[in-house]
């Protein structure tokens, strides 16, 4: 397995913070930008995505091989200005 990580700076309009990849195992987001973000898919908003607070870290990992959760596209938007968030992922060897 592979490990990335990185830090995306998230605005006020859906933001990707990691693409699609179905050989992903594990993505976590950590929030650390001093306000609320939401995370979810390509629609995401500040009324419909998964909230993380200031300092709050949330993860997904595949649970059975058919659990595509952690591979698909996931996007971050901020309620104002631009925050940072940090995501991890886990992949196997052969997709990096």
């Amino acid at each position: 397995m592979a490990i990335v990580n990185t830090t995306v700076s998230v605005t006020t309009s859906p933001t990707l913070l990691a693409a699609a990849d179905p050989g992903r195992r594990f993505i976590a987001f950590s929030n650390g930008s001093g306000s609320h973000i939401h995370i979810g898919g390509a629609t995401v908003t500040t009324t419909n995505g998964m909230r993380l607070d200031n300092n709050e870290d949330h993860e997904f990992q595949q649970q059975h091989p058919n659990d595509h959760t952690p591979g698909q596209a996931w996007y971050g938007i901020a309620s104002s200005g631009t925050q940072s968030v940090g995501v991890t992922i886990s992949k196997e060897d052969s997709t990096t």
